[in-house]
């Protein structure tokens, strides 16, 4: 019922990553990073296709990530994650062309998770994290305008998730209908 959800990302302390294609006995409890799940599917539910998240935040930074995961969460509780991608705010707009973001505003982040073909089978569940690194399988972003890979200072981002009428943040599947 919450419109919003909130962490801070610490650079000092990154949400490790690399996670990709294996299981996951027990997810480590972080509080950087935010975490989805359905309900225990009812029917198998196929996804082949090109994984993308619409994401509407903010940050009190002037630059962070977001980071997105997709995952199969299967019934005695262990995680298969299948696909990931990022959004780097200064390159949300031009890949090469730094535009830095205004603290407190809200934007709007299109993440390419890439494309993934999973069944998920009746009692499993559909998980999407988000969170802002994945180290060390991308570079730390230090949420400061220096640039990437040069500055020494970092700042902890306060981020905000919305997800109400006005800012719906999703997830858009492939579902192939049989």
């Amino acid at each position: 019922a919450a419109e919003s959800d909130s962490y801070d990302y610490d650079p000092q302390d990154p949400t490790p990553g690399n996670e990709m294609l294996h299981f996951i006995e027990k997810d480590e409890e972080r509080r950087d990073t935010l975490v989805y799940t359905t309900s225990a599917l009812t029917e198998p539910v196929n996804v082949t296709g090109m994984v993308t998240m619409k994401l509407f935040a903010k940050t009190d930074a002037r630059d962070t990530d977001f980071f997105c995961r997709i995952a199969d969460v299967f019934p005695d509780g262990r995680t298969l994650f299948l696909a990931s991608g990022l959004v780097r705010a200064r390159y949300r707009l031009a890949e090469r062309q730094p535009n830095f973001i205004e603290p407190n505003i809200v934007y709007e982040y299109e993440i390419n998770i890439g494309g993934i073909s999973n069944l998920f089978l009746a009692g499993h569940n559909i998980r999407v994290d988000i969170c802002s690194s994945s180290f060390p399988e991308y570079d730390r972003n230090h949420n400061t305008t220096d640039p990437i890979g040069k500055g020494r200072d970092t700042v902890v981002a306060h981020q905000t998730i919305l997800h109400s009428e006005e800012y719906p943040s999703h997830l858009l599947l492939p579902v192939i209908q049989r």
